[in-house]
């Protein structure tokens, strides 16, 4: 698979974007002994659609089980340099940002999970209680649907309030969309 992948990309039947992500989608059939070689053959491609790829890939809970403790932390570290930020003006963000930080921060936290218990829960909470966090990234994961299910599996809004709060703040100075509920 890797020698058909490095053919068409020698040849230019792959743009370097497009190689890279078919380098996270494979990165599931390769073997443990493998996925090191592997994990640096996609970051050294250093595509931000590679990293989208890979984002989604480890959405996947049962892929993630299935890698080597070492994979998982080289991955972390990779996923660590490419959170998707939003783009500057505050009022300008679309579905798409939406979609790429929820997988971002999903496969993120699920990589946590796979070395200890409790890490997803850790890691989100972490992640949108960040000092520093666009609030956007707050509403974009929390209306996911990743996002809903954690809310509902935690069970306990008290502990969403400081999160809730940013948001809040964040959108007040927009109308309100017939869409939205607020938080």
């Amino acid at each position: 698979m890797q020698a058909v992948l490095e053919h068409g990309r020698k040849t230019d039947v792959l743009s370097a974007d497009a190689y890279a992500g078919e380098l996270a989608h494979n990165l599931r059939h390769v073997p443990q002994d493998r996925q090191a070689g592997f994990i640096k053959l996609i970051v050294g491609q250093k595509s931000a659609y590679g990293a989208e790829v890979l984002a989604m890939s480890l959405g996947n809970p049962e892929m993630v089980s299935e890698l080597s403790p070492d994979s998982v932390a080289a991955l972390q570290s990779f996923l660590r340099t490419t959170e998707p930020q939003f783009p500057m003006s505050i009022g300008k963000y679309g579905y798409t940002d939406v979609f790429r930080y929820e997988s971002w921060l999903h496969a993120y936290a699920n990589l946590h999970e796979r070395l200890r218990a409790g890490g997803y829960r850790a890691t989100v909470f972490e992640q949108l209680n960040a000092q520093n966090i666009d609030p956007r990234k707050i509403i974009a994961f929390l209306s996911s649907p990743p996002g809903q299910t954690f809310m509902q599996a935690v069970g306990q809004r008290a502990l969403f309030e400081k999160s809730f709060a940013r948001a809040r703040t964040s959108a007040a100075p927009f109308p309100p969309h017939k869409n939205t509920t607020p938080l």
